[in-house]
């Protein structure tokens, strides 16, 4: 999955959701950038999400 801005992990946390109730596994995530200060990879990693690289951490 690719997003612009991870903040808080909702957008790709509900994607993530969807997706495995579709029956598909999420392998990695792209973010443009990440907004360290709010904490979204702990979100990612409550819906399995592991793989999550940025381009540009603030």
């Amino acid at each position: 999955m690719i997003d612009d801005v991870l903040a808080t992990g909702g957008t790709i946390g509900a994607t993530a959701k969807l997706i495995s109730r579709l029956g598909a596994t999420l392998i990695h995530v792209s973010v443009l950038m990440e907004l360290e200060f709010l904490n979204g990879r702990e979100l990612l990693r409550q819906h399995g999400v592991a793989n999550c690289s940025a381009v540009i951490t603030t």
